[in-house]
């Protein structure tokens, strides 16, 4: 194990897996070691053995709060919100005074749909470290979604005051001002945007929050020269291509069209209490107030933009890509059925 920890240290991954493989072999149910092989493992890309190995740490001592918030970690980048938040709940269980944990807990709550509970554990983790500049950050960001403006704003100001760098604050508290000349702010972000060791993101964030600050002040050059380069490292981002698109779309079209017929016929499960109400329509039709008036009914939750379907469905055809079959299986339906509606047994 302190092989392998040393290994990594130096940047030897790949020895360090090894070694912490070494180690197992000679004694298998030494948890922290496969604590640290997980981490490894995440570092070098491979989710589903960090996984593995997490999970196999906490058969050996499931009260382990940093497993638990790793793989939770792990499990919110790859969609799987219900079981992340689950691990972030052990992880807080087992150590009420870890921050991070509450802060992911948050995250992954808002990611559900749910910023009410998110800002509880925003809350949660900056008393326990008031210097969380992430967490305040992350506390904004769900108090402008509640539409608490003033409180958001204080939010990101107290991010900024913790770490005045902090390139995502300034873009998010720049959506929420109306600037002036003499604005603090603006000086700060135009000396960090000078700097030559910004990241790409950073820079990116910049370029969009200057962009706001020359749009208030009316000064057209600046702001199109910000926004021109701001708009080309967003594109590298994105890593978008057209084909690309368009033979995903034409995959999920024949998809489904090949698989509708046949699951009509042979897909069975059993009823549920929740039924899920879906509101569709173009963008600024009115599905948000149609949403609020069914939602005055004391039978029905209104859940907002939920994202769960289209996570669920998208990893199934992520699978279905790997393995090239004509149509989806049953059994992805109704992974798809049950995973949903777990997913919203969490409102109430």
């Amino acid at each position: 194990n302190l092989s392998g920890v040393c290994y990594k240290a130096v940047g030897k991954r790949d020895a360090a897996v090894k070694s912490f493989e070494r180690a197992l072999e000679i004694k298998s149910d030494y948890a922290e070691v496969c604590y640290n092989l997980g981490i490894t493992l995440r570092e070098l890309g491979q989710f589903d053995e960090a996984i593995k190995s997490y999970e196999k740490a906490l058969t050996i001592n499931h009260a382990y709060p940093n497993v638990h918030n790793n793989l939770g970690n792990i499990l919110l980048e790859l969609r799987h919100l219900d079981t992340a938040v689950d691990h972030f709940e052990w992880a807080v269980a087992y150590q009420p005074n870890f921050a991070e944990a509450y802060n992911n807990l948050g995250i992954t709550l808002r990611a559900l749909g749910q910023p009410d509970a998110a800002v509880k554990n925003y809350e949660k983790a900056i008393a326990l470290n008031p210097d969380y500049a992430q967490a305040h950050n992350n506390l904004g960001n769900a108090l402008k979604e509640l539409g608490d403006r003033d409180a958001a704003i204080k939010s990101f100001e107290k991010a900024l005051a913790i770490q005045p760098d902090y390139a995502e604050v300034h873009h998010n508290l720049s959506s929420l001002k109306k600037y002036t000349s003499s604005d603090a702010q603006i000086t700060k972000m135009q000396s960090l945007f000078s700097t030559n060791d910004l990241s790409q993101p950073a820079r990116t964030h910049l370029c969009f929050a200057l962009a706001k600050v020359y749009e208030d002040l009316g000064d057209q050059d600046e702001l199109f020269k910000v926004l021109h380069e701001g708009n080309q490292l967003r594109r590298q981002e994105f890593n978008y291509s057209l084909d690309m698109s368009q033979n995903y779309h034409s995959t999920i079209r024949n998809l489904f069209s090949s698989s509708t017929t046949v699951i009509e016929k042979s897909l069975s499960y059993e009823a549920s209490t929740i039924r899920p109400v879906f509101i569709v329509g173009m963008l600024r039709s009115g599905t948000s107030l149609v949403e609020q008036i069914m939602a005055s009914h004391h039978a029905v939750y209104g859940a907002g933009e939920l994202i769960t379907l289209k996570d669920l469905v998208t990893q199934q055809l992520k699978d279905h890509l790997t393995n090239v079959k004509d149509r989806l299986p049953d059994k992805a339906f109704l992974s798809i059925r049950k995973q949903y509606l777990d997913s919203l047994s969490r409102f109430k």
